[in-house]
């Protein structure tokens, strides 16, 4: 009885949420292939490709021909989003119940999911809830919720979206975003950590936008190798704080560039910053300028179209930019010949129908240095839980190719290979100033396989299947002859039941 009331109160707080063409598009994964092979194939390309999530509006201003909307309305059924929908008034419902089997070397199982996905708008105003109620998380070791209950989930999506005129977005609640390269992980701001809860605005005006968000992170045992705010040996709680500020600006629709810069601050009864809360503020100067304590991050990225069907991304990140402009003792020495820069780059290629039609096909390179991500203090480290806000892992160095077929209007198939190098660092650890070889011994070598499917039968049912092969060794060569493997296979069965509300 009480397992059916819980699931009777989430079904109604659902109800009572929804969709509009200002709602984001989830940034679920594979969702955003056929987006990205749409951008590169479009006549007019209307979206900053720097900055996802999409709305809901901007992805059906991409829609060229009447067949696209099969496409698109298939591939993000499990949004339960509508391209047809054009009232000032609507509510959207999708109920999702399904079976997920796992499998891999440390269990095997068979269990219960319900996604639950629902969104109220009027005129401007949108609220959305989206929540998974799924027993996988249980063995994921940074989730943060209660894992010993029947059946567990995490609310994805929820949050209240303004739009005063199309140009200018007020922001509050929870949502994933990705701030770099579609398809990917942005450096400075990813969807790799569990999405959190955010409060901001987003404003454009023609070819320019700028956006900012600040929010209080989840607090955690601090430590603080310089006592610059915890004594040297001591362990205490302490409260963390992050801010972000981007401009997108669009030169041409083919040519696009941003500038972002982020900051991470806290410690024992820290509170918010208000020079971390102007919106027109620059952080670097204001802890250099009034003594704040953060660790700032900064980001330069870009997009160019040289051709339809041809996308070309670059994304270079600075952690705490060392600059040798002033000595750090009486001897003359400068910063960066004490301290290891912190650094990131990810750059990739994407082509469509090269071999095929109807296939997305790209190429990505991705190198972090050793301490990125890390700091002297260890509340100062850029993760949420445990998970990093940017890419995924540090002393890391890879190579990745990809391509996404897109069969029918309800079908896709994916395969990627990515081989790499990962040094012996963590993105929890501290920062130790030291200087060491790239990647930091000793050195882990792998290559990834990735498989993945997806379909939607008689528009209601979706099957997912995803299964990864992991070969990892001490030594490059080992990987094509003794390798480490590790299997993860998933298989997911939904059935969908989105009643819509229209003209309320």
């Amino acid at each position: 009885m009480l397992k059916n009331k819980i699931l009777a109160l989430l079904l109604i707080i659902t109800l009572n949420l929804s969709a509009h063409s200002h709602r984001y598009v989830p940034m679920d994964n594979h969702y955003y292939h056929y987006i990205e092979y749409k951008a590169l194939n479009s006549n007019s390309l209307s979206i900053f490709m720097l900055t996802q999530p999409y709305k809901y509006q901007q992805i059906q201003n991409l829609i060229d021909l009447p067949s696209d909307q099969n496409y698109l309305q298939n591939i993000l059924t499990g949004c339960s989003l509508n391209f047809n929908d054009t009232a000032q008034s609507s509510i959207a419902l999708d109920l999702a119940p399904g079976l997920m089997a796992y499998s891999d070397h440390k269990f095997q199982e068979l269990s219960r999911a319900i996604h639950l996905d629902g969104a109220i708008a009027i005129g401007g105003v949108t609220l959305a809830n989206r929540i998974k109620l799924d027993q996988s998380v249980k063995y994921d070791p940074d989730f943060h919720g209660d894992s010993s209950e029947w059946l567990m989930g995490y609310l994805t999506n929820s949050y209240m979206n303004v739009s005063l005129n199309d140009n200018i977005d007020l922001f509050a609640g929870r949502l994933g975003r990705n701030f770099g390269i579609i398809n990917d992980y942005g450096l400075l701001l990813s969807n790799n950590p569990y999405n959190f809860d955010h409060f901001g605005f987003r404003s454009r005006l023609n070819s320019m936008q700028y956006s900012f968000y600040f929010t209080r992170l989840n607090d955690m045992l601090g430590t603080d190798t310089q006592g610059s705010v915890i004594p040297i040996g001591q362990t205490i709680n302490t409260h963390r704080y992050w801010a972000v500020q981007k401009f997108d600006w669009a030169i041409f629709p083919d040519l696009q560039i941003s500038l972002a810069e982020a900051t991470i601050y806290g410690g024992p009864n820290q509170d918010f910053v208000a020079a971390y809360l102007n919106p027109v503020n620059f952080f670097y100067a204001s802890q250099r300028n009034q003594g704040y304590q953060m660790s700032g991050l900064w980001q330069i990225a870009g997009f160019y179209r040289p051709f339809q069907g041809i996308g070309l991304y670059l994304d270079l990140f600075a952690d705490d930019l060392i600059a040798n402009n002033e000595s750090i003792d009486q001897s003359g020495t400068m910063p960066r010949d004490v301290y290891p820069d912190r650094l990131g780059i990810n750059a990739k290629i994407s082509m469509t129908d090269i071999f095929l039609s109807n296939t997305l096909t790209s190429l990505r390179y991705a190198r972090i240095w050793n301490h990125t991500y890390t700091s002297f203090r260890n509340f100062e480290n850029y993760i949420y839980f445990n998970k990093s806000l940017g890419f995924p892992l540090n002393s890391y160095e890879g190579l990745k190719l990809s391509t996404t077929y897109f069969l029918h209007p309800a079908s896709l198939f994916s395969l990627s290979l990515e081989i790499w190098q990962h040094g012996n660092h963590t993105i929890t650890e501290l920062f130790n100033g030291e200087k060491e070889e790239f990647p930091a011994k000793p050195v882990t070598y792998g290559l990834n396989i990735d498989l993945y499917a997806r379909t939607i039968l008689f528009k209601k049912f979706e099957a997912e299947f995803a299964y990864t092969p992991v070969l990892t060794a001490s030594q490059f060569r080992d990987i094509f002859t003794s390798p480490s493997i590790d299997h993860r296979l998933q298989l997911k069965i939904y059935y969908h039941i989105t009643p819509n509300f229209q003209n309320l």
